[in-house]
């Protein structure tokens, strides 16, 4: 994302947060990020938190290129300390215990 105010929900998460920047020069929905990344943030011991790709283009959906999806796997991969698998699960599976949670009295 952008550094501009407008995100800064995203970009101010402590330096402490692994973070992938992924940002295009001229993506007209984020002109800042013509202006750099939010790497700034993370100074010292906290630099090696930080990663970014820098691409031109004018692409909002910066996932479409394939540095980019490349980029972005390598960087889940290095968290997850191998290849990430998609679990066959899908989101209605934890359903109704999100809904039991959150609406007892409805299951009573």
């Amino acid at each position: 994302q952008s550094c501009s105010s407008g995100y800064a929900h995203i970009w101010r998460l402590p330096p402490q947060v692994p973070t992938i920047q992924i940002l295009e020069r001229n993506d007209p929905w984020s002109p800042d990020a013509a202006n750099g990344s939010c790497g700034f943030r993370f100074t010292g011991e906290w630099s090696r938190n930080f990663t970014i790709l820098m691409q031109e283009g004018t692409n909002h959906n910066p996932l479409t290129n394939e540095q980019a999806r490349t980029t972005l796997r390598l960087w889940i991969e290095e968290r997850l300390g191998g290849p990430y698998k998609m679990p066959e699960v899908h989101n209605e599976a934890h359903l109704q215990a999100i809904q039991r949670r959150l609406y007892p009295e409805a299951f009573r």
